[in-house]
């Protein structure tokens, strides 16, 4: 299952955040188009920052312009500690403010299923009005899986002491800000401009390096992100991304000079502007330009023209560039996978960079492959050209990482039939989806030769843990059942040792590959065979089926399947279902003959697709490269059909359908008013596909 990332991929995450919610996993979404609101539950293993969570919402809401989202967060074995207690208070100042003038100096203690809060002075009568403890339970409650009462060791209000305090408080506070001002900036905002440079200054303010604008900085250098919209002045130091500067005219003459830029660190970046009288103003315009290194002080807000928060800029200096990293290597690479922007979502720098770095480098030559298209080759070729007529030659290679159709039968270096060899048919079962935080309970497995079954591999697993309801109705395994059964460390070297070398056969099997995997990782034992998906199978075979769930399959091509969800049955069920599509599949493949080609037979464009990067050699492969991309483009493009019409009925009259993954792909598909076609085109289709009412 996606997760809350995949979903909202258009969203700007910091890495720290996002390495967060990349471990957490999608419980629920449900998306109401009407309203233009999403509501979703993800469970995570640790703490997240309350703060982080909501700006990130704010941000989705910006994005995919929504009226509302909701992200709640169920904690798996998390236990209460102080720092809990503070994102639980976050939360419920969130979502009643005038709890936080009570409550921001308490502390939290749980008993049992009991939070008691203390050290709260006053204003038992407003909290309990605004009703903050059933908040706090209904949240705590939700977040921990667990009825949680919370009582608030709370007085009343004494007004007339709160008033006195209140005043008191606020004296100090102007006291202590009046003393900051003093010390940092000695009659700021009433001191004389300073005094401008004569009309007759000829300095070239493009090479210039050290203070440019305004008096000198003496504030300390604070990371872009951490700024904070009205809470004075800052300084700050990045790399110039891009400049914009316009003159403003008065009385048919131009007086002022706007310049606004973007600087950016290694972690963010912001907006800043100055604007000024133009003998000021417009001499500075060269030393700002992208790629320059600059330190910038100034008052960092919110500004009502744009928006957006910005950095109205007071002074600013020009530092030297970092020394740029080399390639001190005696022999030169040459790089012959590499995508500029022209590849969508997979590269931000252009062509022109990445080809003078590599000259800059020594590198003789460079590859351009961007993922299907040429779009990227008359600037690289500009690119190129230039630094030829500099000294500096460097070979452009024209190049596209292209999407690969296998059209060739099944066992084309090979003459033998797959009745000739050993498969290993298995399935398994586990305590959930993850398997960095889930287990097994059962491994199921046969041998097939000859499309007969020559062995068996059954075995029930000790999870060390209770099997999950909903596991247990699904499987029928219980905890009685797995008690006293061997550990999956017992277990699993049996499993791999009966696997052999041979190929391995499992319906979906990237889940049950994948499990298996992971956890002879953890043993330090290896698990590569070659494996073949009865899934992909039945889809190359019934390209107009759109289901093909193992029972489903199975009772299409008369195989028998008793006790499902249960590993040994379900593989043997499996291995019958893999033999009557290799039988078909073969038979086919004996139709076709030599003709075994997309031409001939356009439904293997149904098939999945590998990379393959494409290299022109000369002046004729280039020209062929780009008949290549457009037929591609043209001829023999094709995407699979997911959603059922029926089913996208449903689900613009307010269903839920499937996966996270699923409803945020057609959101945003409906969103962008793409058309019937395309959104069933987008949507991915899952097996388990399932309608549900809200």
């Amino acid at each position: 299952m996606s997760g809350i990332l995949d979903v909202f991929d258009r969203v700007t995450v910091l890495e720290s955040f996002a390495q967060k919610l990349e471990k957490t996993e999608v419980l629920d979404f449900v998306v109401d188009i009407k309203n233009k609101s999403v509501k979703t539950v993800i469970s995570s293993k640790e703490l997240i920052e309350k703060a982080d969570l909501f700006d990130y919402i704010e941000q989705v809401k910006h994005v995919y312009d929504l009226e509302d989202v909701d992200i709640k967060i169920k904690y798996l074995n998390i236990d209460f500690s102080e720092k809990y207690y503070r994102n639980l208070l976050v939360s419920l100042f969130r979502r009643s403010s005038i709890c936080k003038a009570f409550l921001t100096g308490s502390y939290g203690e749980m008993k049992d299923d009991r939070l008691e809060i203390r050290n709260v002075k006053c204003g038992r009568e407003l909290l309990e009005k605004n009703r903050c403890a059933e908040i706090l339970s209904e949240i705590i409650s939700f977040e921990l899986g667990r009825a949680i009462q919370v009582f608030i060791d709370a007085d009343e209000l004494d007004m007339e002491t709160y008033a006195t305090e209140k005043e008191e408080r606020t004296l100090s506070v102007a006291r202590h800000l009046a003393e900051e001002v003093a010390k940092r900036e000695p009659r700021e905002e009433i001191a004389p401009e300073p005094e401008e440079e004569p009309e007759e200054d000829d300095e070239d303010y493009s090479t210039k390096m050290g203070l440019i604008f305004g008096r000198a900085i003496k504030e300390k250098i604070t990371p872009m992100i951490d700024l904070v919209p009205g809470e004075g002045i800052f300084a700050v130091k990045g790399e110039v991304i891009d400049v914009e500067s316009r003159e403003i005219k008065k009385d048919g003459a131009v007086a002022f000079v706007a310049i606004n830029f973007d600087i950016g660190d290694d972690n963010w970046a912001i907006s800043c502007e100055i604007f000024g009288k133009v003998q000021k103003v417009k001499k500075i315009v060269p030393a700002i330009k992208a790629g320059n290194i600059l330190s910038v002080r100034g008052n960092y807000r919110y500004d009502e023209r744009s928006h957006s928060d910005k950095m109205k800029v007071l002074s600013f200096a020009r530092h030297e560039k970092p020394e740029t990293r080399m390639d001190n290597a005696e022999e030169k690479r040459v790089e012959l996978h590499l995508h500029t922007k022209m590849s969508a979502k997979d590269a931000v720098s252009s062509a022109t960079d990445l080809i003078n770095r590599a000259a800059q480098w020594g590198h003789p030559a460079i590859a351009i492959t961007d993922h299907g298209v040429a779009q990227a080759f008359p600037e690289a070729f500009g690119a190129a050209k230039k630094l030829g007529k500099a000294g500096k030659p460097i070979k452009v290679l024209y190049g596209t990482e292209g999407y690969l159709v296998n059209d060739l039968p099944l066992e084309s270096a090979e003459e033998e039939s797959f009745a000739e060899k050993t498969y290993i048919v298995f399935d398994i079962e586990t305590t959930g989806l993850d398997a960095e935080t889930e287990t097994f309970t059962e491994i199921g497995a046969v041998k097939i030769l000859g499309g007969e079954i020559v062995d068996r591999f059954s075995q029930l697993i000790n999870p060390e843990r209770p099997i999950p309801q909903k596991i247990v109705e699904l499987t029928g395994i219980n905890d009685r059942m797995v008690e006293g059964m061997p550990k999956i460390d017992e277990v699993l070297p049996k499993f791999l040792e009966f696997c052999g070398d041979n190929t391995v056969v499992a319906h979906n099997a990237r889940f049950d590959v994948g499990f298996v995997r992971a956890f002879a990782k953890k043993q330090g034992l290896t698990f590569c065979n070659k494996v073949i998906d009865t899934v992909a199978l039945s889809r190359e075979m019934y390209p107009d089926e759109r289901v093909h769930k193992l029972n489903i399959v199975a009772k299409r091509l008369g195989v028998t399947l008793e006790n499902h969800h249960r590993a040994v049955d379900d593989a043997e069920a499996c291995s019958g279902i893999f033999v009557k599509l290799m039988n078909m599949k073969e038979e086919k493949q004996r139709a076709l003959g030599n003709n075994h080609s997309i031409e001939t037979n356009p439904e293997l464009l149904k098939k999945e697709t590998n990379h393959i990067v494409i290299l022109a050699k000369n002046s004729e492969g280039l020209k062929n490269l780009y008949k290549l991309i457009s037929m591609s483009n043209m001829d023999y493009y094709y995407r699979r059909p997911r959603i059922p019409k029926s089913v996208l009925k449903k689900y613009r009259e307010g269903l839920v359908i499937g996966s996270a993954c699923e409803q945020g792909e057609l959101y945003v598909a409906i969103r962008e008013k793409r058309t019937e076609k395309e959104i069933r085109e987008i949507a991915e289709f899952y097996d388990y596909l399932e309608i549900q009412p809200l």
